[in-house]
């Protein structure tokens, strides 16, 4: 009976020192995966697609500093015209290709006309030439049309009096206003 019990106890512990391995073998590991390279475990980032190299907070995000510049596009129309003609198309590249090398930028591109005609009219007017060179832009240069808007002001914000025709030229413009966000530094 001796012989047994210690039979016993050598089967009973090999089984469950093999147990006990197995278990140990398929226990789950916790894995520390920082899948966008920023410093901050998936488990605890809430930004957890920022680009390689940028600079994050102790959430995973950017910490950003909103700046905005007004560029005029030397983009004349014609009296209560809204159509973009190929000759101006340089001028929207330029904000294309500004773009394409931020990609953290969003343009509004602002729409204006003289004061010739009834205020409601310019303002459609307006707004239907900032819609003609935002569609440039996302369609002849490829840029997302979510960073893109267009704003129609009419004859409210002329650049200079509307008292001659030179003058009223100079107001049928389009502004593009960019939006710049950029990694905080400090």
């Amino acid at each position: 009976m001796n012989k047994c019990l210690s039979f016993f106890a050598i089967f009973l512990a090999c089984t469950l020192f093999s147990l006990a391995y197995a278990e140990e073998e398929i226990k789950p590991q916790i894995l520390m995966v920082d899948s966008d390279e920023d410093g901050v475990i998936d488990k605890y980032d809430e930004c957890y697609k920022t680009p390689l190299g940028t600079t994050v907070d102790e959430r995973g995000c950017y910490v950003v500093v909103k700046e905005s510049n007004k560029i005029t596009l030397n983009i004349n129309f014609e009296f209560d015209s809204s159509v973009v003609r190929p000759e101006y198309f340089s001028e929207v590249e330029k904000i294309a290709v500004f773009m394409r090398e931020n990609s953290l930028t969003r343009v509004t591109i602002e729409g204006h006309s003289d004061s010739d005609g009834p205020s409601e009219y310019n303002r459609n007017l307006s707004q239907r030439r900032a819609q003609a060179v935002a569609r440039v832009l996302v369609v002849q240069f490829n840029m997302p049309a979510l960073r893109v808007t267009a704003v129609g002001f009419g004859e409210d914000r002329p650049l200079v009096e509307n008292d001659s025709k030179s003058n009223k030229l100079k107001n049928r413009r389009v502004v593009a206003v960019i939006k710049t966000l950029r990694e905080k530094r400090g």
